[in-house]
């Protein structure tokens, strides 16, 4: 899919000049370089629709993982990290969210939990990745759940 993407669309590098909200949402300033500038983007209508694919680069010209995607990923892997330790899969079953003591019961407590079909779903969804930092904050402090704690 990311190939044919690829095959398919503009490619070329800019610099954003500015960014404004409007009514109909955001409006972002692009500046392409005339080089580097599609004929075919020129060529096409205003009021085209796309579908946009944007990496930042660094000074080396090499894209660079946004801040919310490298938190998401560190949220997939502590996940999963303590599904797997034994004290955290004891401290879910002694607040009764799940019935044995396994990997595979406090996935699914988890995913329940944070609302989730699958823990990977941590790496774009904030929502799940705020509920997993409670979770884990209770865990560290090894407090007993209360409602409260996700109003």
């Amino acid at each position: 899919m990311a190939e044919e993407i690829r095959e398919r669309s503009y490619g070329f590098k800019a610099v954003k000049t500015a960014l404004r909200q409007t009514k109909d949402g955001i409006n972002i300033t692009l500046v392409i370089h005339p080089n580097d500038t599609p004929r075919d983007l020129i060529n096409d209508h205003i009021g085209q629709r796309y579908t946009v694919g944007m990496g930042r680069l660094n000074e080396q010209d090499e894209i660079e993982e946004p801040e919310s995607m490298r938190e998401g990923k560190r949220a997939v892997t502590s996940c999963a990290a303590l599904c797997r330790d034994t004290d955290f899969q004891r401290w879910l079953y002694d607040n009764g969210f799940t019935q044995l003591i396994t990997e595979e019961e406090t996935a699914e407590a988890i995913r329940l939990m944070l609302s989730v079909e699958s823990r990977s779903e941590l790496k774009t969804n904030e929502e799940a990745q705020e509920r997993w930092e409670k979770i884990k904050k209770l865990f560290i402090s090894r407090r007993i759940f209360k409602e409260s704690d996700f109003a």
